[in-house]
């Protein structure tokens, strides 16, 4: 990730090694992979050196994957129409064109490398979080976080990082870990 950024010479400013910004999203999730190395309770300093250093590197021991990789804002803006590319169009178009495959391919992936944990992230697509993991997830009311256990993967799905707790981000990676260390509830 922090070499594409750097390709693009957009975002570099996440990835510096003194003083990296802190962004949003990533921030929640360097709080679970921190949790899940064992730093329980990880403060905004090893966030960012986390996030400068490790996140989403190719010789790291998770992987960052987008169900639709090509960004934007928010859900209601799309700006790239412009481009006058037919899937391109509308927001709806785009989706509707690459949705299934990115499932396909996620799946594919995830049977091919058989990780122990797959954490999603996006209550709009909880339909596909719900196929990707086989439809084995089930929710827990209290925390908004569903959970399941399919071929030895524990998969986990919540809300959008800019829309839950840091806390959440930090259960998620307790439940991990323990997961990982076959101390787990879940079944």
């Amino acid at each position: 990730m922090a070499m594409f950024h750097k390709k693009i010479s957009i975002g570099h400013e996440f990835f510096s090694p003194q003083n990296a910004v802190i962004q949003r999203t990533w921030n929640k999730l360097a709080e679970t992979l921190l949790v899940i190395s064992g730093i329980e309770l990880p403060h905004r300093e090893q966030r960012r050196a986390f996030q400068a250093h490790h996140l989403g590197r190719i010789d790291s021991n998770h992987a960052l994957l987008e169900l639709l990789p090509i960004p934007a804002p928010n859900h209601r803006q799309w700006h790239l129409s412009t481009l006058n590319i037919p899937w391109m169009a509308c927001r709806k178009t785009y989706e509707s064109t690459w949705k299934c495959k990115r499932e396909l391919l996620l799946k594919s992936l995830i049977k091919e490398h058989r990780p122990k944990v797959v954490v999603m992230y996006g209550k709009g697509h909880f339909d596909a979080w719900n196929r990707i993991s086989n439809g084995c997830m089930i929710s827990d009311e209290q925390s908004n976080i569903f959970s399941g256990v399919d071929a030895a993967t524990l998969y986990i799905a919540l809300p959008h990082p800019r829309t839950s707790r840091l806390e959440r981000w930090r259960e998620v990676g307790l439940m991990a870990s323990r997961f990982i260390n076959g101390k787990s509830g879940v079944e």
